[in-house]
């Protein structure tokens, strides 16, 4: 089942659309978006590194991830899944609650 994308005032959003009755069909959904998830930590916690050891200096941080709408717990979560699956090949295998 393909989303459907709609162009709101404030950016785009996926329309709700109908889901499938059939139990294998939603699994898979789920498991393709468990995948998505967890893909979607690493590169967030690949790019909180990046800016924490290049662009800010010390103190800044803990403000600009706070601009940006984490805590700055999260954004350390972020950043130490990063550091541990980032020698992984599989890391777009790993669902969130591997990753953290």
């Amino acid at each position: 089942m393909e989303e459907k994308w709609t162009s709101g005032g404030g950016g785009t959003v996926p329309e709700l659309m109908v889901l499938s009755n059939d139990l294998s069909v939603i699994t898979a959904e789920i498991n393709s978006y468990k995948n998505m998830a967890g893909q979607a930590i690493f590169e967030i916690g690949r790019r909180l590194k990046h800016v924490k050891e290049n662009d800010l200096t010390h103190g800044q941080f803990g403000e600009w991830v706070e601009s940006i709408g984490f805590n700055r717990q999260h954004a350390h979560k972020f950043i130490k899944a990063y550091d541990e699956f980032k020698d992984s090949q599989s890391i777009a295998n790993l669902g969130v609650n591997k990753i953290f």
